[in-house]
């Protein structure tokens, strides 16, 4: 059928089954066909992909392999053992199971395709709605590194929390369907070297580069596998635009910036530099927490989280798997006089640390952190829509 045929006047859809039915097949399959899901974090080439297992939509595995390791001490009674350089190692594996969870919703749309135009809501549902699954995506990758997994959290009739999301941590280990799972977050590290969150100083742990090399000393000495962008072998970076500005006040590292600055890999979002071993990703939707306040996510906290790791190190669920849980979008008719519409999706996700010597969070303060237009007293936006909150 021809495009034009169908797209129309979206009171004929609100009481035409036939035509929901070919929306929704067009913008499932619309959604599936995008190509522009890479996020710094979900769905990047950053991370290891597994997709769903056909059929056994419950769970994911990842296998996290062994090292060979030179013998501790040899029996130089006999010969053959203590000419055997590998005697006593072992190359094993381990069979990491993750649970996978879907976040869904159903967005009320009868009176926008009564006010607009089918052209309208197809953008919407296109650019707006999948850019905000991305970003959703993105916040359960940082999860994974933060926390290993946060608590599932419920919403009350009314749109309010019921259980505050992001500020708990689930248990190491939780049992679901009768399988057990193990959650690790990534090794935690502070700006100045602090021990705790609650030791971070507002004028004194900001992000320098000697945390950086230190950091970079430590997945080095647990045998973090490179990534390769841009020709060069390095760790990655993810970090805040406000925790960039605060190393670029190291002079060698401005210079460097200024005269590297077409160095970044396009086929990675916004890599910006490679300096001293690390390839320095902008992140623009930080995890930022307010003080005092450790894992309660603050809109505009002036704590900000990089997240630095080598390859393999986490992995994650891809959009677009193999796999009969797509991504599913769903007009679906919830009146009875047929004129009440939804648009609804599921995406099934997980992200997790992998091997988690490879994996690093690093929290710091940053010199700036209000947005635009916030008024420093108040902590409140001048724009109309537009707030800066202090809670989770």
């Amino acid at each position: 059928m021809a495009q034009d045929a169908w797209i129309q006047d979206l009171n004929t859809i609100l009481n035409d089954q036939g035509s929901r039915a070919l929306v929704e097949e067009y913008l499932s399959t619309d959604l599936l066909e995008r190509k522009d899901w890479d996020g710094v974090l979900a769905n990047s080439n950053l991370g290891a992909q597994r997709g769903i297992p056909m059929h056994k939509g419950q769970y994911v595995k990842w296998t996290k392999k062994g090292h060979l390791r030179r013998p501790q001490n040899l029996n130089i009674g006999n010969s053959e053992e203590a000419t055997d350089p590998a005697g006593g190692a072992k190359f094993d594996t381990d069979i990491l199971q993750y649970p996978i969870e879907a976040f869904q919703d159903f967005i009320e749309i009868s009176t926008m395709a009564r006010h607009t135009s089918w052209i309208d809501l197809k953008s919407w549902a296109r650019e707006d709605l999948m850019l905000s699954l991305k970003r959703r995506m993105h916040e359960l990758s940082q999860n994974a590194f933060v926390a290993g997994r946060f608590q599932p959290f419920l919403y009350a009739a009314d749109g309010t929390k019921d259980i505050a999301a992001d500020s708990v941590v689930e248990a190491t280990a939780v049992s679901l369907w009768g399988v057990s799972f193990n959650f690790q977050d990534a090794p935690k590290y502070y700006a100045g070297g602090v021990e705790t969150f609650n030791d971070l100083d507002t004028a004194q742990t900001k992000a320098t580069w000697a945390d950086m090399a230190r950091c970079h000393t430590k997945l080095a000495n647990a045998k973090a596998r490179k990534i390769v962008l841009s020709g060069r072998a390095g760790y990655a970076a993810v970090m805040s635009e406000a925790m960039h500005d605060d190393l670029l006040e190291d002079a060698k590292y401005r210079d460097h910036a200024i005269r590297n600055d077409k160095i970044g890999d396009s086929l990675v979002m916004n890599h910006v530099s490679y300096y001293r071993g690390w390839h320095i990703i902008i992140d623009d939707q930080p995890f930022t927490e307010e003080s005092g306040a450790e894992l309660a996510r603050a809109d505009y906290g002036p704590i900000h989280s990089a997240f630095l790791f080598g390859k393999d190190s986490w992995g994650y669920v891809p959009l677009q798997g193999q796999s009969s849980l797509r991504p599913k979008l769903k007009i679906q008719d919830v009146s009875k006089t047929g004129v009440s519409m939804t648009i609804g999706y599921t995406v099934p996700w997980q992200s997790c640390v992998i091997e988690r010597p490879w994996a690093i969070h690093y929290r710091g303060y940053v010199s700036e952190h209000l947005p635009n237009a916030a008024d420093e007293t108040t902590k409140s936006a001048a724009l109309d829509g537009f707030s800066v909150s202090t809670a989770a």
